[in-house]
Formats: structure tokens, C-alpha cells, sequence
């Protein structure tokens, strides 16, 4: 992902079962895992089976050049907004 000052991601997950590998590149980034997608946006119905409920949403700062290796099906993620001023 390459990230601009002041750019966000929606909360989803990845439709593919199976490995994500995430780069970071750009400005820093306040990246949320474990917060569902909200009911009515483009991935609040999908993935209904899964098991959200005991997720506890974790925040971690993405800094350029981090990598997140996960299961991209299993873990509902966003970044809700670049860190202003983060070099991006």
C-alpha cells in the first residue's frame, strides 16, 4: 500500500483464503485490525460465517517499509487516516 498524506482504507477483509502480504510505503499509517466492516458499506454482508465476535481490534502504526504478513479472509481491517506530516 502506498500511502499519501491524509489517505484512508475502508474496513474489509480479502475475498481470496490464503496469505496477504501487506507493504507499507509513503506516509505512516494508523492501520486497524480486527474492527468489522460497518453494516451497509461495500463489505458489511460479506463473510457472515466468520467468527468476529472474540476479535479484539488492535491499533499499530505503519510506518514506510513495515510488512504485515496475515490471512486476509480472517482479519477485517482498515486504515482509518494517514499520520499528517509523516514524510508520505
Amino acid at each position: 500500500m502506498c500511502y499519501k498524506e491524509d489517505d484512508s482504507m475502508p474496513a474489509h477483509l480479502d475475498r481470496a483464503e490464503g496469505w496477504t502480504l501487506s507493504v507499507s510505503v509513503g506516509a505512516a499509517v494508523d492501520f486497524v485490525v480486527g474492527r468489522r466492516p460497518e453494516k451497509g458499506s461495500t463489505y458489511g454482508e460479506f463473510a457472515p460465517h466468520k467468527p468476529f465476535a472474540d476479535q479484539t481490534e488492535q491499533h499499530v502504526l505503519f510506518e514506510s517499509g513495515d510488512l504485515f504478513l496475515f490471512r486476509g479472509a480472517c482479519a477485517p481491517r482498515q486504515a482509518p487516516s494517514a499520520a499528517p506530516n509523516s514524510g508520505g
